[in-house]
């Protein structure tokens, strides 16, 4: 009995959470091979094609070396948006890989960067 209100309760919160209707250019990005010291920069944007508002609340990176730059302007429904992602190879050799977390109105989305960082 305990299952089946708990799986009635589980459906009707999936209905009444906005959907993932976000729709992004890419999701990954590798720089391929760059020099040691480079700052390496590139865009994730990102389409609103849901009914609601979408937010960004919060962008973490999987290292301190890398950082998110975003809007803290709500996006409307039809509209776009870019998160700009800066990766800092000081001090770094070899194949990088990192992990953005973007914690959004809509759930949490992840992306990643790749690098394989040559020595001068």
């Amino acid at each position: 009995m305990n299952a089946v209100i708990y799986m009635l309760a589980l459906t009707s919160m999936a209905f009444l959470s906005p959907q993932k209707s976000i729709v992004w250019n890419k999701t990954s990005h590798d720089f391929g091979k760059v020099w040691q010291g480079d700052t390496l920069i590139t865009e994730f944007k990102f389409y609103n094609k849901s009914d609601t508002i979408f937010q960004i609340e919060n962008v973490v990176s999987s290292c301190g070396c890398t950082t998110g730059k975003w809007s803290n302007t709500p996006v409307q429904s039809g509209d776009s948006g870019i998160i700009e992602v800066r990766f800092l190879t000081e001090g770094k050799r070899r194949k990088h890989e990192k992990v953005i977390a973007v914690y959004t109105s809509h759930g949490l989305y992840e992306l990643g960067i790749l690098a394989d960082i040559q020595k001068r």
